[in-house]
C-alpha cells in the first residue's frame, strides 16, 4: 500500500544532465512507496524514455516557450498544485525552479510542504539579484536538502536556521552504471586512443580551459589523448584554445553524450577542473568504474567525495601546472580504487533519506 502523500518532483525538464539523471533514479526509489510525479517547466524529454515506472509527468510550457511564458506559466501551474493537492510533497531542484516554487509558495496555503534539493554552491553564481533572491525565498520552504556538507551548511546561512537542512549526497547505482559501459556506440568503437576523460557543460564553473592548458603541457610526453564530453556556450572558445595550443588531433570535444559510460570504461583516468561545485556526480561515476581520479579541490564536493584525497589526487584550484603534474603522475601510477565504498551511494539508501526528512517537513 503506498502512502497518502504524493511526490511531485518539480525541475526544468528532463533534458540530459546530472540532476535529471539524479532525479529519475530517486523516483524510481520513491515510487515504490509514494504516487511520484515529474512536473517540468519545459517540454525537453531526452530523458523521458528513462522516466521510471509508476510514475508521471507533465509539462507547463511547450519546447520553445520565452523566458517570460516560462515563469508566468510555471508560477500559475505550481501554485495549482499547492491549492489542488494540500497533503503533497514538493521537491524542487535547481535555483531557478526553486525560487519560482518558493515566490508561488508565497501566494498558497497551508498544507504542501516544499522541499529544495540545491546542487550548486552559491559561489556558482555572481549574479547578486540571484543571491539575494535566495536569501529571502529559499526560507519561504519547508526544508532544504544540500547534496554536500558544504551546500547544506550554506542553506543554512541563506535560511538563518530557520528552515531544517540536511546534507544527503547523491545516489549512484553501480549495477546500472556498468551495464551502461557495456553499450557500445560508434565513435567509440572506432575510437583508435588511449585517453583522458572529463564529463560536464562547457561552461566557465568547469573550467575547462584550465585542463586543456594543463593537458598541453603534459601532451608531448603522454600518449593518452584527451576526450572531453558535454556541450555549452564556450565550445567555439574552447575550439580555438585548442587550435592556439596545436593540440587538434589529441583534445577530441565530443559533444553531448546521451549514454558515457562506455566513455568511462575505457578511460585510462578521469579529470575534473571545476573552480566549484556541489557534489559532482562525475566523480561517483568516475570511482564505481574505478578510474584514477584527479580533481581540483573546490568547494564543495570534491574532497569530501574523495575523502581528503584518500580515492583521488586533489589539486589547488586554478593551478595548471599542479593538474599538469598531477595527470602525468596519474598516468604513470595507474592507481585505481578497488576498497571504495559504493554501498553508501546506492539509490535506496539515498531515497530512504530523502523520504525520511520530507516526511518530517510539514508546512503548517
Amino acid at each position: 500500500m503506498k502512502a497518502t502523500r504524493k511526490i511531485y518532483i518539480l525541475i526544468s525538464d528532463l533534458g540530459l544532465g546530472g540532476a535529471e539523471r539524479v532525479m529519475l533514479a530517486l523516483a524510481k526509489q520513491f515510487a515504490q512507496t509514494h504516487d511520484v510525479e515529474f512536473i517540468c517547466l519545459r517540454k525537453n524529454g531526452a530523458l523521458l524514455a528513462e522516466l521510471p515506472e509508476n510514475t508521471s509527468v507533465r509539462f507547463l510550457n511547450s519546447a520553445s516557450s520565452g523566458r517570460m511564458p516560462l515563469v508566468v506559466h510555471g508560477f500559475l501551474g505550481i501554485r495549482k498544485i499547492f491549492y489542488s493537492d494540500q497533503t503533497s510533497i514538493i521537491i524542487s531542484t535547481g535555483t531557478g525552479t526553486s525560487l519560482l516554487a518558493c515566490t508561488a509558495r508565497l501566494f498558497a496555503p497551508k498544507g504542501t510542504s516544499l522541499i529544495i534539493r540545491e546542487a550548486c554552491s552559491s559561489k556558482n553564481s555572481k549574479n547578486w539579484m540571484i543571491s539575494l533572491l535566495k536569501r529571502f525565498l529559499y526560507s519561504r520552504a519547508d526544508g532544504c536538502i544540500g547534496v554536500s556538507d558544504g551546500v547544506a551548511k550554506e542553506l543554512a546561512e541563506l535560511t538563518h536556521g530557520k528552515v531544517a537542512v540536511a546534507s544527503i549526497p547523491n545516489p549512484i547505482d553501480v549495477v546500472k552504471t556498468k551495464q551502461l559501459a557495456e553499450s557500445i556506440d560508434d565513435p567509440l568503437a572506432n575510437f583508435p586512443h588511449s585517453y583522458v576523460l572529463t564529463v560536464g557543460r562547457l561552461v566557465s564553473q568547469k573550467n575547462t580551459a584550465m585542463l586543456i592548458d594543463a593537458y598541453a603541457g603534459v601532451a608531448d610526453a603522454v600518449i593518452e589523448h584527451l576526450v572531453i564530453i558535454g556541450a555549452g556556450p564556450l565550445e567555439a572558445e574552447l575550439k580555438q584554445r585548442i587550435a592556439g595550443h596545436g593540440l587538434d588531433s589529441k583534445i577530441h570535444l565530443l559533444g553531448e553524450v546521451t549514454n558515457p559510460h562506455p566513455w568511462y570504461k575505457r578511460a585510462s583516468a578521469f579529470v575534473l577542473c571545476s573552480d566549484s561545485e556541489g557534489y559532482p556526480n562525475v566523480l561517483l561515476e568516475a570511482l564505481a568504474h574505478g578510474l584514477p581520479v584527479v580533481s581540483t579541490d573546490c568547494d564543495f564536493g570534491p574532497r569530501q567525495i574523495l575523502e581528503n584525497g584518500r580515492y583521488g589526487k586533489l589539486v589547488k584550484v586554478g593551478d595548471v601546472d599542479g593538474m599538469a603534474d598531477a595527470i602525468q603522475m596519474i598516468l604513470k601510477s595507474n592507481t585505481a580504487f578497488d576498497d571504495w565504498d559504493a554501498e553508501r551511494f546506492n539509490a535506496p539508501a539515498i531515497a530512504s533519506r530523502y523520504v525520511a526528512f520530507m516526511e518530517g517537513c510539514r508546512y503548517g
